[in-house]
């Protein structure tokens, strides 16, 4: 039996490479799902044209970047730079989509495009409300936090007082933890240290703890990027660490456990947060790692400005969880082990040639592994009347 995703041998690091392209790609079809609901939603109600060749226009562009290479990350530097003029375009006509048939932001009202209700703190841009906020909390960057609670694929409001939720706030760790801050919500605790590491992810509700014993999550890590083969989807994955948490390798790996600064940038009631800062000698890493108010997550955005070459920087959380996760793709959820394994393909001789051969093998895994498996559903083969 085996225990793990059987992932493509040859297509090592596809899922995580030219992460622009794959949030473009992410952020269109998220986009292209909104402006349909909300298109046809106002069309019923409101009689608003239905914008068809538009929108038909526009998913045919997100389909073409789906190709082979362009999405997966193997294509030459030009191609994603066109990939990624071309999302950015998409974006700003799908946005614009929506605006006209659900209305600019006004502050006190937010749209939910999701199947569940939703309550939970949302964060807006000043510069775009038309209306006012009765409640929120300023945050340094100039925008408003806001509490908003919203019926599935449907309008609710914002501005909401807290009630019975309970505050976020963010505290001096104890020095005898090893000091840095404490972000606590009720239903998260969450040390920050002052290398900027977390410690400890603790779930209050059920006293679990998701980060391994003596471990740390947010652990950057410099590897080279060598492979013996392609760029970018050929990783070699014994120098980058072929354990669960990464902790094998060859030398080549450098671990960024210093920082630079850790500030709290914000602290309750609505949204706390922690920037941390640090560097590789060339390039810089900024990560602001925030949790709100009745949240179960903890947020992490990282900016980095890229200086190196050949370079991979990889992100480490050595997890105490269950043994699988959920990974949502456009209108399915699938579900992987979390173990890792590696398979080796075996080619059998071919009457073309090896090299055919082993191409088509790879393409089989490839497609198998980038194809969405719809669970509780089977094909089955209609076999036809013999004559």
């Amino acid at each position: 039996m085996w225990r793990g995703e059987l992932y493509a041998q040859t297509h090592h690091g596809a899922y995580t490479s030219q992460a622009r392209s794959k949030r473009g790609n992410r952020r269109s079809e998220s986009l292209l799902r909104e402006a349909e609901l909300w298109s046809a939603t106002a069309a019923v109600r409101d009689g608003v044209p239905y914008p068809y060749e538009e929108l038909d226009a526009l998913w045919k562009r997100a389909l073409l970047l789906q190709s082979r290479d362009i999405l997966p990350g193997g294509a030459i530097a030009w191609g994603h730079e066109e990939a990624e003029q071309t999302y950015r375009s998409v974006h700003r006509r799908l946005q614009a989509l929506i605006r006209r048939s659900a209305g600019g932001p006004d502050g006190g009202t937010v749209l939910n495009a999701g199947p569940r209700a939703r309550r939970e703190v949302v964060v807006l841009d000043r510069d775009l409300l038309t209306g006012a906020v009765d409640a929120g909390q300023q945050l340094s960057g100039g925008r408003l936090a806001v509490l908003a609670e919203a019926p599935a694929l449907g309008r609710g409001t914002a501005g909401l007082p807290l009630g019975g939720t309970a505050p976020v706030t963010v505290t001096a760790a104890r020095d005898d933890r090893g000091g840095g801050h404490l972000l606590d919500n009720g239903l998260l605790r969450v040390p920050i240290d002052p290398a900027g590491l977390v410690r400890s992810v603790l779930d209050l509700t059920t006293d679990r703890e998701a980060v391994a014993p003596g471990c740390s999550g947010n652990l950057l890590q410099l590897h080279r990027d060598d492979p013996a083969r392609w760029s970018a989807s050929a990783l070699d994955a014994a120098p980058h660490g072929d354990t669960a948490h990464g902790a094998a390798g060859s030398g080549t790996r450098r671990d960024l456990d210093t920082a630079s600064s850790v500030e709290v940038t914000d602290s309750g009631p609505l949204l706390a947060g922690v920037r941390v800062a640090r560097g590789t000698g060339r390039s810089t890493i900024t990560q602001w790692l925030t949790l709100t108010a009745g949240s179960r997550a903890l947020s992490i955005d990282t900016d980095v400005d890229w200086r190196e070459q050949d370079t991979l920087l990889k992100a480490v959380w050595p997890d105490d969880v269950a043994d699988f996760y959920l990974s949502e793709i456009a209108r399915t959820v699938n579900e992987f082990p979390t173990a890792r394994r590696l398979r080796r393909v075996e080619v059998e001789p071919s009457l073309l040639s090896a090299g055919a051969a082993a191409a088509g093998a790879a393409s089989t895994i490839f497609h198998a592994t980038f194809t969405p498996r719809l669970r509780g559903r089977e094909t089955r083969a209609r076999q036809l009347p013999t004559s």
